[in-house]
């Protein structure tokens, strides 16, 4: 199943890649 971040469903496979680490790395901007 899809896995939630940030309220978000993220999409699997290739084009989930992209949008996970673009959330990792805004929220390490945060923190």
């Amino acid at each position: 199943p899809p896995e939630r971040a940030g309220g978000r469903i993220v999409g699997e496979g290739s084009d989930a890649v992209p949008e996970l680490v673009r959330l990792l790395r805004t929220e390490a901007k945060v923190l």
